[in-house]
């Protein structure tokens, strides 16, 4: 345990020497600079390229969009943005004629890019073509921004016409009501389209060599520095106009892999907020009483069990509910450390449109066995089930767990580690027919989660390659729904027609756990699941309590 001991003190040393003690000194003098440990870093900052983690953040705080969210207090005194509640951002106002299905946005006419050049209805009209082309263009066969666009009715550049200046106008194929939500999640970022241009090629028409690695935004932070898996340096952008001035006037993200060390920064007061903690530090960070932990019930983010349905035995229904059946929840949940809610043991289905809901499948071996000798299994099977290493812990555990319980009724399942950078090609091939995964998406709508996952688009989120005509009809009939009945009759039906199925078992539904320093003050849970500096500040009462 010294060894040990000795071992993560010299590392920490390591990491303080080569970031850059200077910064990290004297956190307590600084009331208007916060300092951020994190693990997840983006490898490039393009607003429209599929992203890897830690590229939200970034985006969210150098850019604007149209519009954003409001923030609502949760019930324990928390915040979190409010999907139901759409405000101004960078336009001042909009109108919606519901004849003609257009919307029409009017600027802040004082808006100015990073550059100090305005802020005009050109420049988005070129980013909104941009989130809807980029994908093609780039030709590599892949969709995200796109699809991202797509959903809210947003496809083609002929939508989007400029009318003046400060006015744009967007035309909708049909009335579509997430058409508003997704302008204001991170991709249909307002970019300095001037700036970008001048980096334009014949290879390369939307700049996306220079837009990996530079700030075109107008948002609330400038872009100071960025050096991949190591750290990002924002300072304040004194002339933003799409809000009020954030209180903080510099923010240092460092990118540390190593969670022990993270952790070890929060506790010697090395850094104000730590981000991206496993479980077991959470608690006991949680239990010191010295820091303010924010946990978040994930909206609309599930952690499940997928089967691959077009897979024998998966494509039997009594064979998914069978394993259903025989999974050990009460003992999977601990090793969660109960930092999450149950998705299992309803007494019954809710009927409602709350997502993600319980099931009614509890831990019960002798119904399990029942159903999978009506299955023509009756000595169980062999079959693989497939973990990404990027998120061991609780999930291997997990899975062992699982193996255990699915061996109890003749099941025998061999696990198998996935290395993280493989992770993402395995899940498109289609071929693990056991996968333990979590999903969330960023809009708090069920139709918008079904449309990425159980849709037979049969999308990458689709690890049950689940593909069902009535499901479709009853996902397109939410999405594309023009009043509330309509919409909640087929969205009732597509979640018991999921739940009753169950080619995918829901386990929990995961908190966000964000560990701050006491004076560390206004952090806002949001949908994309990263932070934002624009609401943070730091109190003066921070010598006193640290």
């Amino acid at each position: 345990m010294l060894k040990k001991m000795k071992q993560l003190f010299a590392t920490l040393g390591a990491w303080l020497s080569f970031l850059g003690t200077s910064e990290l000194m004297g956190l307590e003098e600084s009331q208007e600079t916060l300092i951020v440990a994190q693990e997840s870093s983006p490898s490039n900052i393009d607003p429209n390229l599929d992203p890897n983690e830690g590229i939200r953040g970034v985006l969210w705080n150098i850019y604007d969009r149209l519009v954003t969210f409001d923030v609502k207090e949760l019930p324990d005194g928390s915040l979190s943005y409010d999907y139901k509640k759409i405000k101004p951002e960078l336009a001042e106002s909009w109108e919606y004629d519901e004849n003609e299905t257009t919307y029409t946005f009017h600027l802040h006419k004082d808006a100015k890019f990073h550059d100090g050049s305005p802020v005009t209805a050109h420049d988005v009209k070129w980013s909104l073509d941009r989130a809807v082309s980029l994908d093609k263009a780039m030709g590599s066969g892949g969709e995200y921004s796109s699809v991202l666009m797509r959903i809210g009715g947003l496809e083609n550049p002929d939508q989007f016409n400029v009318l003046d200046d400060y006015t744009i106008k967007i035309k909708l194929p049909r009335k579509n009501k997430l058409s508003l939500p997704v302008l204001g999640i991170p991709v249909p970022c307002i970019c300095n389209s001037k700036l970008a241009k001048q980096y334009v090629t014949e290879s390369d028409p939307w700049a996306v060599e220079w837009l990996k690695k530079n700030d075109a935004g107008g948002g609330p932070f400038k872009l100071e520095s960025f050096i991949p898996g190591v750290k990002i340096v924002y300072v304040r952008n004194d002339e933003w106009r799409s809000g009020p001035l954030p209180k903080l006037k510099k923010i240092i993200v460092y990118i540390i892999p190593s969670a022990e060390i993270r952790k070890k920064m929060l506790e010697q007061n090395t850094v104000d907020v730590c981000f991206e903690l496993p479980l077991e530090d959470i608690d006991v960070l949680k239990k010191s009483g010295k820091y303010n932990i924010v946990s978040t019930p994930v909206e609309s983010s599930i952690r499940y069990l997928d089967m691959n349905v077009q897979k024998i035995p998966f494509n039997d229904i009594k064979v998914r509910q069978a394993i259903a059946y025989a999974l050990p929840y009460d003992a999977m949940f601990k090793e969660i450390h109960g930092r999450g809610l149950k998705l299992y043991g309803a007494p019954k289905l809710s009927g409602s449109l709350e997502w993600p809901q319980a099931t009614t499948f509890n831990t019960d071996l002798e119904k399990a066995k029942k159903l999978l000798t009506e299955a023509n299994f009756p000595n169980g099977f062999k079959t693989d089930l497939y973990i990404d290493m990027g998120t061991l812990g609780s999930v291997e555990k997990i899975a062992t767990l699982i193996q255990s319980n699915l061996k109890k009724i003749g099941i025998t399942v061999t696990i198998h580690k996935i290395k993280g950078s493989d992770w993402g090609p395995e899940i498109v091939k289609k071929e693990m027919p056991m996968v333990i995964n979590s999903f969330g998406s960023w809009l708090n709508y069920p139709d918008y989660f079904f449309f990425w996952n159980y849709h037979s688009q049969n999308s990458a989120f689709n690890t049950m390659s689940y593909q069902d005509a009535e499901m479709d009809k009853l996902i397109m009939g939410a999405l594309e729904s023009t009043n509330d009945a309509d919409y909640e009759k087929y969205s009732k039906e597509m979640i018991e027609k999921a739940l009753t199925e169950i080619p995918r078992i829901p386990l929990f539904q995961m908190y966000l756990d964000t560990a701050l320093q006491p004076n560390v003050h206004g952090y806002v849970f949001w949908f994309f699941r990263q932070l934002s500096f624009t609401s943070m500040y730091k109190s003066q009462e921070a010598a006193s309590k640290k």
